[in-house]
């Protein structure tokens, strides 16, 4: 299977960090989740952005299904367990 890594960088950088977009947080969640997103696996750097921002705007709708001093886990509520 191809990915293409240098459109998922844009993808990302654009969700995560595109203020200058004029996006709302509603319409970031929205952008993030529609990409058919199920579960976040929070470590290593993202896990230092998530302790440092406290993203509620993509943790809103999920529930933390695991966490450790090194890893955290959301999976978005609709999701069957």
């Amino acid at each position: 299977m191809s990915v293409d890594i240098q459109r998922r960088d844009q993808w990302v950088t654009h969700v995560f960090f595109g203020e200058g977009w004029g996006w709302d947080l509603k319409e970031r969640r929205r952008e993030f989740w529609g990409a058919g997103i199920k579960f976040i696996f929070v470590s290593g750097e993202l896990k230092q952005w998530f302790d440092e921002t406290h993203p509620s705007w993509l943790t809103q709708g999920t529930d933390k299904v695991f966490e450790n001093a090194s890893v955290i886990i959301y999976r978005k509520r609709d999701v069957p367990k």
